[in-house]
C-alpha cells in the first residue's frame, strides 16, 4: 500500500526544486540579455507556480513544464543551439557550464518526476 503523504511531500519536493532550477536558468539568461528563450522556462515557471499557489495539481505542472521543456529541443535552431559567447573562452566555458548543470538537473528531475508519476498507474 502507498503512503500518499509521503507521495505529496516527494511531488511537492520535485516541484519546489523544479520551481528553483526554473528561477536560476531564467535569471542566467535574463543575464544574458536572451529574449527568446527566456519566455519559454518563464511559461514553464508559471506553471509550476501555479502548482505551488493549489492553483493546479504539482503532477500536471510537472507533465506541462516536462512537455515544454521536450519542445524547445526539437529541431534545428532548438535552444540546444543556444550558447553564452565570450572573446574570453575560459570565461564563457564557466558560463556554459553554470547553465549546463542547472539544466541537466532539471532533466534528471523532470525525468524521476515523470518515472514516479507512471509508476503511480499500476
Amino acid at each position: 500500500m502507498k503512503n500518499h503523504c509521503l507521495d505529496m511531500e516527494i511531488e511537492m519536493s520535485a516541484a519546489l526544486l523544479v520551481s528553483k532550477l526554473l528561477d536560476q536558468i531564467i535569471l542566467i539568461l535574463v543575464r544574458e540579455n536572451e529574449g527568446n528563450w527566456v519566455r519559454a522556462f518563464r511559461v514553464m515557471r508559471n506553471d509550476v507556480g501555479n502548482a505551488l499557489a493549489g492553483r493546479c495539481s504539482e503532477i500536471s505542472a510537472i507533465r506541462s513544464v516536462s512537455d515544454t521543456y521536450r519542445s524547445i529541443y526539437r529541431g534545428a535552431g532548438s535552444f540546444s543551439d543556444f550558447v553564452i559567447w565570450r572573446k574570453d573562452f575560459d570565461e564563457q566555458k564557466k558560463l556554459n557550464s553554470e547553465l549546463n548543470a542547472a539544466l541537466d538537473e532539471l532533466w534528471v528531475v523532470l525525468e524521476a518526476s515523470a518515472s514516479e508519476d507512471t509508476s503511480e498507474d499500476d
